[in-house]
Protein backbone atom coordinates (compact mmCIF):
# COMPACT_ATOMS: atom_id res chain seq x y z
CA UNK A 1 0.00 0.00 0.00
CA UNK A 2 0.97 3.43 -0.25
CA UNK A 3 2.26 5.13 3.06
CA UNK A 4 1.14 8.62 4.01
CA UNK A 5 3.44 10.85 3.02
CA UNK A 6 4.69 11.98 6.41
CA UNK A 7 8.90 12.32 5.46
CA UNK A 8 10.61 12.07 2.34
CA UNK A 9 14.22 11.60 0.79
CA UNK A 10 14.35 11.71 -2.82
CA UNK A 11 17.23 12.43 -5.28
CA UNK A 12 16.68 12.69 -9.22
CA UNK A 13 20.51 13.15 -9.58
CA UNK A 14 20.32 16.27 -11.74
CA UNK A 15 23.71 17.69 -9.63
CA UNK A 16 27.03 17.11 -11.29
CA UNK A 17 28.38 14.43 -8.74
CA UNK A 18 26.50 12.48 -5.46
CA UNK A 19 26.54 14.34 -2.51
CA UNK A 20 28.51 12.20 -0.13
CA UNK A 21 27.36 14.11 3.05
CA UNK A 22 23.43 12.51 1.75
CA UNK A 23 24.48 9.32 0.34
CA UNK A 24 27.43 6.87 1.68
CA UNK A 25 29.18 4.76 -0.65
CA UNK A 26 30.19 1.60 -1.21
CA UNK A 27 33.21 -0.33 -3.15
CA UNK A 28 33.97 -4.06 -2.90
CA UNK A 29 36.59 -5.56 -4.80
CA UNK A 30 38.87 -4.55 -7.64
CA UNK A 31 36.99 -2.78 -10.88
CA UNK A 32 33.70 -0.89 -9.33
CA UNK A 33 32.50 2.18 -10.94
CA UNK A 34 30.32 4.89 -9.57
CA UNK A 35 29.52 8.04 -10.96
CA UNK A 36 26.85 11.07 -11.89
CA UNK A 37 26.71 11.33 -15.54
CA UNK A 38 23.53 12.31 -17.28
CA UNK A 39 21.61 12.72 -14.43
CA UNK A 40 21.84 9.29 -13.22
CA UNK A 41 24.12 7.37 -11.18
CA UNK A 42 25.76 4.76 -13.33
CA UNK A 43 27.87 1.93 -11.53
CA UNK A 44 29.52 -1.00 -13.65
CA UNK A 45 32.34 -3.95 -12.86
CA UNK A 46 34.86 -4.28 -15.01
CA UNK A 47 35.50 -7.34 -16.78
CA UNK A 48 38.15 -8.10 -14.70
CA UNK A 49 36.70 -7.38 -11.49
CA UNK A 50 37.42 -9.48 -8.45
CA UNK A 51 36.01 -10.15 -5.08
CA UNK A 52 37.13 -7.94 -1.87
CA UNK A 53 38.11 -9.04 1.33
CA UNK A 54 34.27 -9.19 2.24
CA UNK A 55 33.94 -11.97 -0.17
CA UNK A 56 32.10 -10.22 -3.05
CA UNK A 57 32.63 -7.44 -5.78
CA UNK A 58 30.50 -4.19 -6.58
CA UNK A 59 29.77 -0.39 -6.52
CA UNK A 60 27.03 1.23 -4.39
CA UNK A 61 25.41 3.62 -2.22
CA UNK A 62 22.77 4.53 0.30
CA UNK A 63 20.64 7.00 3.08
CA UNK A 64 22.95 8.70 5.16
CA UNK A 65 19.65 9.07 7.06
CA UNK A 66 17.99 5.95 8.09
CA UNK A 67 14.16 5.15 7.95
CA UNK A 68 12.53 4.70 11.01
CA UNK A 69 8.86 2.98 11.33
CA UNK A 70 6.98 2.22 8.10
CA UNK A 71 8.42 3.01 4.83
CA UNK A 72 8.69 2.45 1.23
CA UNK A 73 11.38 2.69 -0.94
CA UNK A 74 11.69 2.89 -4.46
CA UNK A 75 14.24 3.23 -7.44
CA UNK A 76 14.64 2.97 -10.77
CA UNK A 77 16.97 0.91 -12.96
CA UNK A 78 18.50 0.66 -16.82
CA UNK A 79 20.82 -2.38 -17.44
CA UNK A 80 23.18 -0.22 -20.12
CA UNK A 81 25.52 -2.68 -20.75
CA UNK A 82 24.28 -6.59 -19.89
CA UNK A 83 25.52 -9.20 -21.69
CA UNK A 84 23.76 -12.39 -20.82
CA UNK A 85 24.67 -14.26 -17.85
CA UNK A 86 26.76 -11.80 -16.92
CA UNK A 87 26.44 -12.92 -13.21
CA UNK A 88 25.78 -9.88 -11.68
CA UNK A 89 22.14 -9.06 -9.64
CA UNK A 90 20.99 -4.87 -9.57
CA UNK A 91 19.60 -5.04 -5.47
CA UNK A 92 17.85 -2.26 -4.04
CA UNK A 93 18.14 -3.62 -0.49
CA UNK A 94 17.83 -2.55 3.47
CA UNK A 95 21.98 -2.84 4.07
CA UNK A 96 21.66 -6.18 5.38
CA UNK A 97 18.95 -5.95 8.52
CA UNK A 98 16.82 -8.22 5.92
CA UNK A 99 17.11 -8.22 2.61
CA UNK A 100 16.88 -7.02 -0.93
CA UNK A 101 14.54 -6.91 -4.39
CA UNK A 102 16.79 -6.85 -7.44
CA UNK A 103 17.17 -7.94 -11.22
CA UNK A 104 19.99 -10.39 -11.99
CA UNK A 105 21.48 -12.28 -14.69
CA UNK A 106 23.39 -16.08 -13.86
CA UNK A 107 24.35 -18.83 -15.84
CA UNK A 108 21.18 -19.59 -18.46
CA UNK A 109 19.10 -16.93 -16.91
CA UNK A 110 17.51 -13.48 -16.10
CA UNK A 111 15.34 -12.55 -13.49
CA UNK A 112 14.20 -11.01 -10.72
CA UNK A 113 15.15 -11.79 -7.25
CA UNK A 114 13.72 -11.44 -3.34
CA UNK A 115 16.01 -12.55 -1.16
CA UNK A 116 15.18 -12.31 2.84
CA UNK A 117 17.83 -14.14 4.49
CA UNK A 118 17.40 -17.21 4.20
CA UNK A 119 14.09 -17.04 2.17
CA UNK A 120 14.71 -16.44 -2.11
CA UNK A 121 11.55 -15.64 -4.22
CA UNK A 122 12.16 -15.26 -7.99
CA UNK A 123 10.28 -14.68 -11.77
CA UNK A 124 11.68 -14.66 -15.18
CA UNK A 125 12.22 -11.22 -16.98
CA UNK A 126 13.40 -10.08 -20.36
CA UNK A 127 13.06 -5.94 -18.46
CA UNK A 128 15.96 -4.04 -19.47
CA UNK A 129 14.97 -1.25 -17.46
CA UNK A 130 12.35 -1.18 -14.41
CA UNK A 131 11.71 0.05 -10.79
CA UNK A 132 12.50 -1.73 -7.64
CA UNK A 133 10.15 -1.47 -4.51
CA UNK A 134 10.92 -2.44 -0.77
CA UNK A 135 8.00 -1.39 1.77
CA UNK A 136 7.77 -2.02 5.59
CA UNK A 137 4.61 -2.01 7.36
CA UNK A 138 4.73 -2.72 11.01
CA UNK A 139 7.32 -5.44 11.14
CA UNK A 140 6.34 -6.74 7.84
CA UNK A 141 8.95 -6.16 4.29
CA UNK A 142 7.46 -7.06 0.90
CA UNK A 143 9.80 -6.82 -2.04
CA UNK A 144 8.15 -6.09 -5.61
CA UNK A 145 9.10 -4.86 -9.15
CA UNK A 146 7.05 -2.98 -11.65
CA UNK A 147 5.00 -4.42 -14.75
CA UNK A 148 3.26 -1.84 -16.44
CA UNK A 149 1.50 0.79 -14.16
CA UNK A 150 1.18 -1.77 -11.33
CA UNK A 151 3.78 -3.56 -8.82
CA UNK A 152 3.96 -7.28 -8.44
CA UNK A 153 4.52 -8.70 -5.15
CA UNK A 154 7.96 -10.96 -4.81
CA UNK A 155 8.46 -11.70 -1.49
CA UNK A 156 6.90 -10.87 1.91
CA UNK A 157 8.32 -11.35 5.88
CA UNK A 158 9.55 -10.68 9.03
CA UNK A 159 11.93 -7.59 9.27
CA UNK A 160 12.93 -5.62 11.83
CA UNK A 161 11.35 -2.48 13.20
CA UNK A 162 14.35 -0.75 13.82
CA UNK A 163 15.85 2.21 11.37
CA UNK A 164 17.56 0.94 8.44
CA UNK A 165 19.73 2.66 5.60
CA UNK A 166 18.20 1.67 2.35
CA UNK A 167 20.71 1.33 -0.64
CA UNK A 168 21.07 0.17 -4.37
CA UNK A 169 23.75 -2.22 -5.24
CA UNK A 170 25.60 -3.89 -7.76
CA UNK A 171 26.90 -6.94 -6.72
CA UNK A 172 28.37 -10.59 -7.52
CA UNK A 173 31.23 -12.70 -6.43
CA UNK A 174 34.28 -15.16 -8.37
CA UNK A 175 32.29 -17.98 -8.79
CA UNK A 176 29.55 -16.82 -10.46
CA UNK A 177 30.94 -13.29 -12.41
CA UNK A 178 30.81 -13.69 -15.91
CA UNK A 179 33.66 -11.54 -16.56
CA UNK A 180 32.50 -9.13 -18.83
CA UNK A 181 31.43 -5.28 -18.57
CA UNK A 182 28.45 -4.71 -16.59
CA UNK A 183 26.95 -1.05 -16.49
CA UNK A 184 23.62 -0.04 -14.99
CA UNK A 185 21.69 3.28 -14.15
CA UNK A 186 19.87 4.26 -11.12
CA UNK A 187 17.53 7.17 -11.25
CA UNK A 188 14.64 8.75 -8.75
CA UNK A 189 15.76 7.03 -5.71
CA UNK A 190 12.65 7.69 -3.16
CA UNK A 191 12.43 6.47 0.41
CA UNK A 192 9.00 7.88 2.43
CA UNK A 193 8.70 6.75 5.35
CA UNK A 194 7.09 7.60 9.25
CA UNK A 195 10.27 9.17 10.41
CA UNK A 196 14.40 9.80 9.68
CA UNK A 197 16.99 9.27 11.97
CA UNK A 198 20.16 11.22 10.85
CA UNK A 199 23.69 11.70 11.65
CA UNK A 200 23.59 14.61 14.20
CA UNK A 201 26.03 16.20 11.24
CA UNK A 202 23.30 16.26 8.28
CA UNK A 203 22.17 19.21 7.39
CA UNK A 204 19.20 19.79 4.07
CA UNK A 205 21.19 21.12 1.27
CA UNK A 206 20.21 19.94 -1.73
CA UNK A 207 17.74 21.44 -2.95
CA UNK A 208 16.29 17.95 -4.47
CA UNK A 209 16.51 15.83 -1.02
CA UNK A 210 14.03 16.41 1.41
CA UNK A 211 13.27 15.67 5.11
CA UNK A 212 10.11 17.34 6.55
Amino acid sequence: RVLPQMAEVADSFDGPMLDTSKWWTSSNGTGSGLAAINERIETSLAADATDGPSGFMGPGFGSQCHAAGDYDARVHYELLDWPFSNGVHVLLGDAGATGSIGRRSESGFEDYLAFFNPVPATTPTAHVAGELRLVRTGGTLTASFREGAGWVPLLMGPTTTDPVSLNVHLYSRDEIFGNRFVRVAYDDFRITASSFACPTWWRDTMPDWAVG
